[in-house]
């Protein structure tokens, strides 16, 4: 493990640990959600994140590096936030699927600096499947926040 880090490891670090988070906050989704629906959504995009974070840990061993890992702390303190804010929302599970939505915007950002640091071969690949799995991940956050907020205004 290098003590310096170069531009490519650490914006590949940054994703992973970012890639690991949002897991740990679809998880954490899964517990406020009350619709089965929503649920799933949550599992399954977690399920789907998490082969990629062991892939992006992966291309950091073969860089030299070793993958960082989320502050405890921090998640703990933004899981208490998601759930106030989800508790003193009028619609709660619209709350948390926006918040999802924020985390997938960070993320394609993240994504973004990760290609712009210069990583090529197999790990501006990895870098574009990352993307692509964020984008088809906002596009089903998207869908289920409409199909949520016409369920509501119907009932």
């Amino acid at each position: 493990m290098n003590i310096i880090r170069n531009e490519q490891q650490a914006s590949l670090n940054a994703l992973g640990i970012a890639l690991q988070e949002s897991v740990d906050h679809f998880h954490y989704a899964i517990d406020i959600l009350e619709k089965s629906t929503e649920k799933a959504l949550m599992e399954e995009l977690a399920s789907n994140r998490q082969a990629f974070v062991e892939r992006v840990d992966a291309a950091l061993r073969e860089l030299g590096e070793l993958p960082g890992k989320p502050d405890d702390d921090r998640e703990t303190v933004a899981n208490l936030i998601h759930r106030l804010t989800a508790l003193f929302a009028s619609d709660g599970a619209s709350k948390i699927i926006e918040q999802r939505l924020v985390a997938e915007q960070h993320l394609a950002g993240l994504a973004a600096d990760a290609r712009q640091s210069g990583v090529e071969g197999k790990t501006r690949e990895l870098v574009d499947d990352v993307a692509l799995h964020i984008q088809d991940a906002t596009d089903q956050l998207q869908a289920a926040l409409r199909h949520h907020e016409k369920a509501t205004n119907e009932s």
